[in-house]
């Protein structure tokens, strides 16, 4: 590696005769010029220190001496233009040996003149295929992109995406819940057997091993025929979040909490005890997230947020940390290593992006801006060789809203939105509200299904989310920030569009009972607590729960404002819990198979959730059980409720479940359809920016 790549700058032919100089010196004298114990040593080497010419033998001809200083000039401007000079230096061996005295004890023996004669045949061929083959067109590596065929690959964007191994050999990734692994000199994929539950992915170094978390736990797995290897349980927030990374030192790095404290978490890869490698504190809003490594070092790099203050792209190196680059005013996630010299990220706008910023490993400093690399795509990671792989797509883009009616009847909600989510209907069933915008601007609109109208109902251009209609339809709670300005919190609207109706409030409110008395809230300074609150007294939260996981819309209150249903992964999975409201006595497992998204009837007597079958392969669907009350706290089993309707991403029951609010599917040429893609050499696409 030469020092320009070394510090992710261009590489030019100058860059070859920097290698073809390695070359020669490690032929003459049996050793690297910039040996180290690990890559950042040998890197540190190449960015730092001087050539050692005094260990080359001492019958050395000048003109090679000459030419191995030449070649190993860190200032590429003072190396050789092009290969095929060196042959003009090489054949001036007999000149220096005859106008130069010959030190004592020194003469050509006849190994070193063989490797004169081999560098100079080397060269002689090197400087014909240069003149053939490598004219500046041809010489640049060709950047080649294609998709891979993988069905069903999980797109969730707060879990991992596909891993690239770092020998570029294999896909990682994860489809319903489990490893599955892709040669690429294979069609096949095939699942890792006893990986359950698997948040993200992660490789070792020499690409034999997977890691991966669940929600309570890291794991290894070998890649030929292994069963997972728990590493430790004691760590908590284990989530979609915690990503990992394996250092050279054989150290798994991950996000976590380890008793009281949170930050950087580290184990060793043979497993043991948890420690605390760099803490952030919570109660200022701080965590970290995305953990990822450099392979082959044990500099870190990831994702630090601030409630206040928004998103950092972090390196650190074990003492020392470096802020590359710093957003208040959009989402990043997933930096990924290059061996270019670059550091790539996704990158929230108008939907997600792949971005890039040049990075010295050796300083932790960034070079340069910030450019695209890949839009409509997230989740990247980079092989040792510099083979790209990333998800690409737009799983947040679906369908219009259609409201299917159990008489039949279909209508259709029309609008230009590039995303939508969180649908609502009102109490009356006259108005459907859901959000509707792009990345990271969202408003709530409301459409009539009578007039077939749609209009707007706030005007705050962030990201929000309906959490509940008042009982007279007048108003509408909504959930939401701004990270420009760093405020998360619940805003009350009327739902004429005429402004706000009460006072916001600090604190998220996730659902409320019928008459509006009562309501449940989650803080995002701890976001696995669920609060009980009165709307009398909004100073009194009571903690009723402790979720395990993360999920979206894991809470609904019943409209009576006696029980909490409540999705968890304390059992491995997610499932549908009860509790009583407001002081948690009592827990009752609803689901049977898994389950998220619990929402109420408006009578209380069914309760809806999201579900899957019996394998990663089939479908989401719709469940409902029966709740009775006397004389005791009674649920029934879960049967499948709207059959004959394939579920969209995003969904709403009508309160008296007479119809089903959800997303239509896209026709197969959208651009939402996402695939695993993979890009050769894809930093040359950017080589003459």
């Amino acid at each position: 590696m030469s020092p320009e790549q070394a510090r992710g700058r261009r590489v030019d032919k100058r860059s070859d005769t920097w290698a073809f100089g390695v070359i020669l010196y490690e032929m003459l004298t049996g050793t690297s010029p910039f040996q180290g114990e690990t890559a950042t040593d040998s890197i540190g080497a190449v960015l730092h220190k001087d050539v050692d010419l005094g260990r080359l033998p001492p019958e050395t001809p000048v003109s090679v001496r000459r030419v191995l200083g030449r070649c190993l000039v860190r200032d590429k401007s003072q190396r050789y233009r092009d290969i095929g000079d060196l042959r003009i230096e090489l054949m001036r061996t007999d000149e220096d040996t005859a106008s130069e005295p010959v030190p004592a004890g020194r003469s050509f023996g006849p190994m070193t003149m063989l490797v004169v004669l081999a560098l100079m045949i080397l060269v002689g061929v090197g400087g014909w295929y240069a003149s053939s083959l490598l004219s500046p067109e041809a010489a640049e590596p060709v950047v080649s992109k294609v998709d891979l065929v993988v069905d069903d690959v999980d797109t969730a964007f707060r879990y991992s995406g596909p891993k690239i191994s770092p020998d570029g050999s294999m896909i990682a990734y994860r489809r319903g819940g489990m490893i599955w692994l892709r040669r690429l000199d294979s069609f096949e994929s095939r699942s890792l057997p006893g990986t359950d539950n698997v948040r993200n992915i992660f490789w070792s170094t020499d690409s034999r091993w997977i890691g991966y978390n669940t929600s309570d736990s890291i794991f290894k797995i070998a890649v030929n025929n292994g069963n997972p290897i728990r590493l430790t349980s004691e760590v908590h927030k284990l989530n979609g979040w915690t990503g990992g990374a394996w250092t050279a030192d054989d150290r798994i790095v991950f996000a976590g909490e380890v008793g009281d404290t949170e930050g950087l978490t580290q184990i060793s890869a043979r497993g043991g005890k948890a420690t605390m490698l760099l803490e952030v504190d919570p109660a200022q809003g701080s965590s970290i997230r995305d953990v990822t490594g450099v392979p082959g070092t044990n500099t870190i790099l990831y994702i630090e947020f601030e409630v206040q203050t928004g998103y950092s792209l972090c390196a650190f190196d074990g003492t020392k940390r470096v802020i590359l680059r710093h957003f208040t005013d959009i989402q990043v996630s997933d930096p990924a290593y290059s061996s270019s010299g670059h550091v790539l990220f996704s990158r929230f706008t108008t939907g997600e992006s792949i971005w890039a910023i040049g990075f010295d490993l050796m300083s932790l400093e960034p070079i340069g801006e910030p450019f695209v690399v890949e839009p409509h795509a997230w989740q990247a990671s980079v092989s040792n060789d510099g083979v790209l792989a990333f998800q690409r797509g737009n799983p947040m883009r679906d369908g219009k809203y259609a409201v299917f009616a159990d008489d039949g009847d279909i209508r259709t909600i029309d609008d230009d939105f590039e995303m939508r989510f969180a649908p609502s209907m009102s109490p009356d069933r006259s108005r459907v509200a859901f959000s509707g915008g792009s990345m990271p601007k969202f408003d709530i609109w409301s459409h009539d299904l009578a007039r077939g109208v749609t209009s707007r109902v706030t005007f705050a251009e962030m990201i929000v989310a309906v959490t509940g209609w008042s009982p007279d339809g007048r108003e509408i709670a909504v959930t939401g920030g701004n990270p420009e300005i760093g405020t998360f919190g619940t805003y009350f609207y009327f739902t004429d569009g005429s402004g706000e109706s009460r006072p916001p409030l600090d604190i998220a409110i996730n659902g409320f009972d019928s008459a509006w008395e009562h309501a449940v809230a989650m803080d995002l300074s701890n976001p696995s607590a669920v609060y009980a609150m009165s709307m009398d007294d909004l100073s009194q939260r009571t903690e009723i729960v402790t979720l395990e996981g993360q999920s979206n819309r894991p809470t609904s209150l019943s409209p009576d404002g006696t029980l909490l249903a409540y999705a968890s992964s304390e059992s491995g999975d997610f499932e549908i819990y009860c509790t009583r409201f407001p002081d948690g006595a009592g827990k009752w497992q609803v689901s049977t198979k898994g389950g998220t998204r619990p929402q109420w009837s408006a009578d209380g007597k069914r309760l809806f959730f999201e579900s899957r079958g019996d394998t990663p392969d089939d479908d989401p669907m719709i469940q409902v059980v029966d709740v009775s009350r006397e004389p005791a706290i009674q649920f029934g089993l879960p049967t499948r409720a709207f059959p004959d309707i394939d579920l969209g991403r995003e969904w709403f029951v009508a309160p008296d479940g007479s119809a089903l609010i959800t997303t239509l599917e896209l026709d197969d040429d959208d651009q939402s359809r996402v695939s695993i893609s993979l890009v050769q050499n894809w930093y040359r696409a950017f080589d003459k920016q």
